[in-house]
């Protein structure tokens, strides 16, 4: 499987999809993951670079294109673990769109971020503060994160009741189009799922087209956070991944960097995905050109 760019690296500065594609074909690439901030305006030019054999879609990141009702470009503007039915609904008719258009561009993947659990909780970004003035392990911490571990362990058959709504016409819709889904490992603590409950996920849509995300940045933050061990959790998904989002990171939460630009032991957790998985570079927009290029050419080597 040849690496695949991202469009979330220059999606934003393009008006025309044509002509977004083509300035990654001249970096040298092959293969894209079409992003989350992929604007319904650039659709035709993409539809149209993949009948001439300009590209090849891999991916698609939910919600893509981007719902024509939505303001702001975000994989979370609708949420499958939402509180209200009107919003979960509109996110089963924005992912079954995505998974239509994944049909017709010939990717065989939908990456999806699943929810959340406590939206207005900000645990997350407390771990990183604590981090940052060296207090991360203190009693007053751990008895928080155990507090609020408690909370969720209460409220999660209610999410989970909530994801199977969901997830049941999702899963039925891209089993039909013969397609997967990636259920993506995310950057905060509030986020569904967590790394203990994965196992849980995949074994309740057990025989389904669900499987696992990767991605390296999110799961370099949880390993800096104390939340989980990066290699031994990435070791233990290696059965259910389809695919992966590559790129550095810099503590304490600096991802989406070009590979060499950060701390992560790259070679070492690259070595663990599988051969047949999907590979996706997933860089920030501000990512120089020549700096993806070289990432290019060190992965071809």
């Amino acid at each position: 499987m040849d690496l695949a760019l991202s469009t979330c690296w220059n999606a934003s500065r393009h008006r025309e999809g044509y002509a977004m594609i083509e300035e990654i074909r001249e970096m040298g690439f092959k293969s894209v993951e079409l992003g989350h901030n992929l604007r319904f305006s650039l659709w035709p030019g993409v539809l149209k670079a993949v009948k001439d054999n300009r590209i090849r879609v891999h991916s698609l990141h939910n919600f893509c294109p981007v719902p024509i009702e939505v303001q702001r470009p975000s994989p979370d503007c609708y949420e499958f673990t939402a509180s209200t039915s009107s919003e979960r609904n509109a996110a089963i008719k924005g992912t079954i769109h995505t998974l239509e258009k994944a049909s017709e561009v010939g990717a065989s993947a939908v990456v999806l971020h699943l929810g959340s659990y406590l939206r207005k909780n900000h645990l997350t970004e407390k771990l990183v503060h604590h981090w940052k003035m060296r207090s991360l392990y203190t009693k007053k911490n751990a008895s928080e994160r155990v507090n609020y571990l408690l909370q969720r362990k209460k409220a999660t058959p209610l999410i989970q009741d909530r994801l199977k709504q969901c997830l049941d016409p999702i899963l039925k819709k891209a089993e039909t189009l013969r397609l997967r889904i990636g259920v993506e490992f995310r950057s905060r603590l509030e986020e569904y799922p967590h790394a203990d409950e994965f196992e849980g996920l995949f074994r309740d849509y057990a025989g389904s087209p669900l499987g696992y995300w990767h991605d390296f940045g999110h799961a370099a933050k949880m390993d800096l956070l104390g939340l989980i061990d990066h290699l031994e959790f990435l070791k233990s998904q290696s059965n259910r991944i389809i695919g992966a989002h590559l790129q550095d990171f810099s503590p304490p939460q600096n991802d989406h960097l070009a590979l060499g630009q950060g701390s992560l032991p790259l070679d070492e957790l690259h070595a663990l995905l599988p051969e047949k998985s999907i590979k996706v570079l997933e860089l920030g927009p501000r990512v120089r050109k020549e700096k993806i290029i070289e990432n290019l050419q060190k992965w071809q080597k």
